[in-house]
């Protein structure tokens, strides 16, 4: 069976693949340079041993979420004997959120929006101001990115459906991860549960509890 595309299917199609295409330019900048912020990273992961490390997170200023990412994926390498380069490595950690978000588009947002905003969506987050710049950095950014995008989408979800309390747990988490990202996303956060708890107050007041649940 053949299946017939509109214009803006076609469209969308076409932003998707030139995302698709400026995401494999993302991974052309990868080298093993690094510059001193992402040193700081890079020593807390590979030169401390874990105790230590932990112990430095807990003091520091950044979240620790990324730390923990980054760890694990070495180790992971380390245990199945895999030869690596510990700098790209790091970097690609960095590059996973952004291959998230494009199929986070290319599947759930297809299917509820179609393929037009699909592509849109991708493509405003592969051109992104300095998203090629943050993807290649050893530095937490992307995840919190990845994070309070699912978390906007979730509260969209509420906001459609306000008595399904699996997305009120769903969006308790997907926030905390991005807190426990980077301390940048703590406004964003509080945005979306604002503008949440705004929408239930004049849509559906015996909703509250649930987002007052959530928003603890």
């Amino acid at each position: 069976m053949r299946v017939k595309y509109e214009f803006e299917d076609l469209f969308g199609i076409g932003l998707f693949i030139v995302s698709i295409v400026l995401l494999v330019l993302v991974f052309c900048f990868l080298d093993a340079s690094f510059w001193s912020d992402e040193f700081f990273t890079f020593h807390f992961i590979l030169d401390l041993p874990f105790s230590l490390m932990w112990h430095n997170i807990l003091i520091d200023v950044h979240p620790p979420l990324y730390y923990l990412i980054s760890y694990i994926t070495l180790n992971l390498l380390n245990l199945l004997n895999i030869t690596y380069n510990e700098i790209i490595v790091l970097k690609i950690v960095s590059i996973i959120p952004i291959i998230l978000l494009l199929v986070f588009g290319s599947t759930v947002l297809r299917r509820r929006f179609g393929w037009l905003f699909s592509g849109i969506f991708s493509l405003a987050i592969i051109s992104a101001p300095r998203i090629m710049h943050f993807s290649t950095e050893i530095r937490s950014y992307c995840w919190g990115i990845l994070f309070l995008t699912l978390a906007f989408f979730t509260a969209y979800l509420i906001s459609e459906k306000p008595n399904k309390i699996k997305n009120y747990i769903i969006l308790s988490l997907l926030s905390l991860l991005s807190l426990y990202t980077h301390y940048g996303a703590f406004f964003t956060v509080f945005s979306i549960y604002l503008l949440l708890f705004i929408f239930l107050l004049r849509n559906d007041k015996n909703i509250i509890r649930m987002s007052i649940l959530s928003f603890g």
